[in-house]
């Protein structure tokens, strides 16, 4: 009887085991959330320990710009001694990745949080990028902070990616202050400017993109001292473009050090065209430190 009890048991465990690993592996459903305000909405998803930013909605018109950068974030390190140059992304991070949102007074504050993002056990970060949502504005700000645990190498740039698709039913435009372009479906045209695998690297700090029914993107960064060395690169892919916003930390060759962005990037959205988003950067840059030196 205690054979047969045996035997019977053996054969249940065969086939409960399939069922069992097949729960261990799965892979985890995604996690939909957003920060959102009466003027725009950022829709992120968490999945397989990884943030997707998806999209960014204006609100007054519901109008969708599909965000399908490839990455959110990249940091460059460089080897103290050797010089390598390694590359780290969100799929280096083995620790906890998640998100937390929290309300003061109508305003809103997404912290999204990547631990143990390393190369090696010597040499690994934990990193945040908070982005700000004022009450009824439609700018937001976004910060990095990186707690860096880096025995062998120094930062040397952070950066933040953001690209969008073409919209089929209209154009879009991509404007570059510093040569006074303003260019046509730059999903396609920087693709014949600069190839895939190029790009354009500029200093200005202002990128907006809009397209012919007045919904717009705007992007700047807000240093108002022009105190920092910064850039962004901008590329074709035919299916979207891509904007990569650049930090510079300092100490570069220094390691274990730790790091906040000293400027945000601004990221929203608005109505009109080139000279709409110029008034919105002016508003923001008369009230300056740059503007008053001189006077």
């Amino acid at each position: 009887m205690k054979r047969w009890l045996f035997a019977v048991g053996l054969v249940i465990l065969f086939y409960l085991m399939p069922f069992a690993n097949s729960q261990i592996i799965a892979p985890a459903e995604p996690i939909p959330f957003a920060l959102e305000n009466s003027k725009l909405k950022f829709d992120f998803s968490l999945e397989n320990n990884q943030i997707k930013f998806l999209s960014i909605t204006k609100n007054d018109s519901d109008y969708i710009f599909n965000n399908n950068a490839a990455k959110l974030w990249e940091v460059r390190i460089r080897h103290i001694s050797s010089h390598i140059i390694q590359t780290i992304t969100q799929s280096a991070c083995t620790g906890t990745t998640g998100f937390d949102i929290v309300e003061s007074g109508g305003d809103k504050t997404l912290t999204m949080t990547w631990n143990d993002c390393a190369i090696d056990p010597l040499n690994k970060f934990n990193l945040q990028l908070v982005v700000k949502a004022f009450q009824n504005n439609p700018i937001s700000k976004w910060d990095f902070t990186i707690d860096s645990n880096l025995q062998n190498y120094g930062l040397e740039r952070v950066s933040l990616f953001i690209g969008f698709a073409k919209d089929t039913s209209q154009d879009g435009f991509l404007v570059i202050p510093w040569h006074g372009w303003l260019i046509k479906n730059p999903q396609n045209k920087l693709v014949s400017l600069v190839g895939t695998d190029g790009g354009i690297w500029q200093h200005m700090q202002l990128f907006p993109y809009y397209v012919d029914s007045g919904n717009g993107i705007y992007v700047s960064t807000l240093d108002g001292t022009a105190a920092y060395a910064k850039n962004s690169l901008l590329r074709g892919y035919g299916d979207r473009y891509e904007h990569e916003i650049v930090y510079y930390p300092p100490n570069i060759l220094t390691p274990n050090l730790d790091y906040s962005t000293p400027y945000s990037t601004a990221i929203g959205v608005f109505h009109g065209d080139w000279y709409d988003a110029a008034q919105i950067y002016r508003s923001w840059m008369e009230g300056q430190p740059i503007l008053s030196k001189g006077s």
